[in-house]
């Protein structure tokens, strides 16, 4: 009987520690989350915990961008909505996007910036990447060449973006900040 007893107690213990505390529930419509740079190393470069990068749902639930990518704060509050204009994309055979997100990798102000990238894949030809503000302010545009945000690297101690062109030569940028 002792032993059921202690049994039981050690259950009970170890269950009352091992629980899950209700934070918030969001709209449902994330096809999901990218959590910042030291959780994931890809898609968020946003410093630390500062932001969470919710992705909005894919446009006729294809494979093309997202309508919208939301930018929560830590504690999962709405902070801003990016919403990238993609009208006539289709028409132009456009169907490989990327994109990803920094705080500090094109600039040293405080706002997030948003790096996207598209290309032809079928003809391999049409390519493009823009970089801009959280207000949606265009920072800059580099025609013909597509930026991929797997591909940042760190190299005595400046940091590194690689792209492609359309005759798949390797093309080198360097960012004017550092990955946080």
């Amino acid at each position: 009987m002792k032993k059921l007893i202690a049994s039981i107690l050690t259950v009970l213990t170890v269950g009352a520690s091992a629980q899950l505390t209700y934070v918030t529930t969001l709209d449902g419509k994330y096809s999901w989350f990218s959590a910042p740079t030291k959780v994931e190393i890809y898609s968020n470069f946003v410093d630390n915990d500062k932001y969470v990068i919710g992705y909005g749902p894919r446009i006729d639930g294809d494979d093309r961008p997202n309508e919208y990518y939301d930018i929560l704060n830590h504690d999962f509050s709405f902070y801003k909505r990016i919403t990238i204009d993609t009208a006539g994309w289709r028409a132009l055979g456009i169907d490989d996007f990327d994109v990803f997100f920094s705080d500090h990798l094109f600039n040293s102000d405080d706002k997030v910036e948003i790096i996207y990238t598209f290309r032809e894949r079928v003809n391999d030809g049409y390519r493009k990447t823009v970089i801009m503000d959280e207000d949606g302010v265009e920072l800059q545009t580099i025609d013909n060449v597509s930026i991929d945000g797997e591909n940042i690297f760190q190299l005595n101690g400046k940091t590194f973006l690689e792209g492609t062109n359309k005759d798949d030569e390797v093309a080198i940028y360097e960012a004017a900040g550092t990955l946080p």
